[in-house]
């Protein structure tokens, strides 16, 4: 298995559709392998299978349910398929998970602006503005 998650890192610049069979190969033996499934998303949305790397960071979240970045990669994914409210959804948890989290501030009052949610907009754009001027 080892030569094979080997293999597979070393193809993910030269051929990265080989690589990403390789990994779902691997993780047909190990589905619990969060860094894997990270690994087999980015793959994924290289290759223009935004809802593959969907499914593959949905993995990874059952793994590792408080990691703020994979929520907040599962909202930026989402959004790129025009599923607002799981973006939203997504982006809450991973400010659940990491309140400070600038960019997802960013991202939700983006999305409740086009929904005409004004209130949480502002609420949003406030915390990260408060969060920027922090640093």
């Amino acid at each position: 298995m080892r030569r094979l998650l080997d293999a597979a890192r070393e193809l993910e610049e030269s051929n990265p559709t080989r690589a990403l069979k390789l990994y779902r190969d691997y993780l047909e033996h190990r589905p619990r392998d969060g860094a894997l499934h990270r690994r087999a998303s980015t793959l994924c949305e290289r290759l223009g299978d935004v809802a593959g790397a969907v499914r593959h960071l949905d993995a990874a979240v059952l793994v590792e349910p408080d990691s703020a970045e994979l929520h907040f990669d599962l909202g930026v994914l989402y959004r790129k398929l025009q599923n607002m409210d799981r973006a939203a959804d997504s982006f809450a948890r991973a400010l659940e998970c990491e309140p400070d989290l600038i960019e997802a501030h960013l991202h939700l009052a983006q999305i409740y602006e086009q929904q005409g949610r004004q209130r949480e907009a502002m609420r949003h754009l406030s915390a990260a503005h408060r969060l920027m001027n922090q640093e």
